[in-house]
């Protein structure tokens, strides 16, 4: 078995036998991917503190064929989030742990992942990421342009069933109501955007 170092960035925990943990964690150099960290649900674990949810650690693990065991954990950084905050940052979370394959490494998800965490995780810095993550990942419609007529100039509108943008001329032919808004209504930080993306991100999870 190869002893391997990696900086991660723990994204979900479920308790295994009477001391153990497997977590599952983001990586720098394989993204996602989970081990078994022996002991840690001792008191006296000293790599306790470095495997909670959301921490960010320099780890040392062994390789194995289905699942590593983690022997060495470094904290770097744990945030201290309140109720809405753990709330939203749940959201990518989410996303990273369903939407992502294992073992294949994402530096620039990882990079952008932790200076969120680092960062101020509201609502409007978490659904900037969310949407972010859903062009990077090649599943949102191309949002430079016109879906009906490709035009790039005057998008004003969009349809939040599938963030689908429209311009002016073309949103005079179709209605406005529950799905399809003006773009300024659609910020980042309003209850429309967080209800699209909801929508977006749960029907890819599970189709």
């Amino acid at each position: 078995m190869a002893l391997v170092k990696d900086n991660v960035l723990v994204i979900k925990g479920v308790n295994f036998s009477e001391a153990d943990r497997i977590i599952t964690v983001f990586g720098s150099k394989r993204g996602r991917f989970a081990l078994i960290a022996k002991g840690v649900r001792k008191i006296e674990s000293k790599n306790r503190p470095s495997v909670q949810t959301l921490s960010i650690s320099s780890i040392t693990y062994y390789e194995g064929r289905n699942l590593g065991s983690l022997i060495e954990a470094s904290l770097e950084f744990a945030p201290i989030l309140d109720h809405q905050q753990v709330k939203e940052i749940s959201k990518v979370l989410l996303m990273i742990n369903k939407m992502l394959p294992e073992d294949e490494p994402e530096t620039e998800v990882y990079t952008r992942l932790v200076a969120l965490v680092h960062g101020d995780v509201s609502r409007r810095a978490v659904n900037k990421f969310r949407m972010w993550l859903l062009e990077y990942l090649g599943y949102l419609p191309d949002m430079r342009k016109c879906t009906k007529c490709n035009s790039n100039k005057e998008l004003k509108f969009i349809n939040i069933a599938n963030l689908q943008m429209f311009c002016s001329n073309c949103a005079t032919e179709l209605v406005l109501g529950s799905t399809l808004h003006p773009v300024s209504d659609v910020r980042y930080e309003s209850d429309l955007m967080d209800t699209a993306l909801e929508r977006v991100v749960m029907e890819i999870i599970e189709s």
